[in-house]
């Protein structure tokens, strides 16, 4: 740990403060430059040939570098878990491979729902024996914040299928039509 009570790679970088994603994503860049380097070293040694110890002392730095990723990561989430379900720092292209993967914004609200519910069945016996629901955990959720996150999960579905509406179009824009398909046979709509 340093002055800044933040977790410390060996090379001197810092876990990203817990401000949220932002300072994540700053974290990230830099991450994936150092990993970039690491590759380059590993494929250094694989031409090289290094003594074992050498080799161990590699591999041991890019474990430990990995290591520091997921533990920085984790304290993220930690501090604002929201940005780890909708990341600023990857490209539209893995945005669309965890949209084509399942992932949506209303399975981070499901999450919610999952989790509150499994707190608020634990606490039930008891509140049922007069006790009362726990403070701090998504099982002591108000009213107001349950609907807040109802609305917000309404709004969220709208948005999601006018997505995936238009989607569709695109990839209904993207079909051959028989007089601009070379391949098709004009009389019976056939590949040929």
């Amino acid at each position: 740990m340093t002055a800044t009570s933040r977790p410390q790679h060996p090379n001197g970088s810092l876990a990203p403060a817990s401000d949220g994603g932002e300072s994540f994503a700053k974290f990230f860049e830099c991450w994936i430059l150092e990993q970039s380097r690491d590759l380059a070293a590993l494929r250094a040694a694989a031409t090289a040939r290094p003594d074992d110890a050498d080799l161990r002392r590699l591999v041991d730095r890019v474990l430990g570098h990995y290591e520091h990723y997921y533990r920085a990561k984790s304290a993220a989430a930690s501090a604002d878990v929201l940005p780890m379900f909708a990341p600023s720092w990857i490209s539209a292209t893995e945005s669309l491979y965890l949209w084509c993967g399942g992932w949506r914004p209303t399975s981070a609200i499901q999450l919610l729902y999952s989790k509150s519910g499994l707190q608020l069945e634990a606490q039930l016996p008891a509140f049922l024996d007069g006790g009362s629901l726990g403070d701090g955990d998504l099982g002591g959720l108000s009213a107001e914040q349950l609907q807040a996150a109802d609305q917000l999960q309404r709004r969220t579905i709208r948005r999601e299928r006018e997505i995936e509406e238009a989607a569709a179009g695109a990839q209904v824009n993207c079909l051959p039509t028989p007089a601009s398909s070379p391949f098709l046979d004009p009389l019976t709509n056939v590949n040929v």
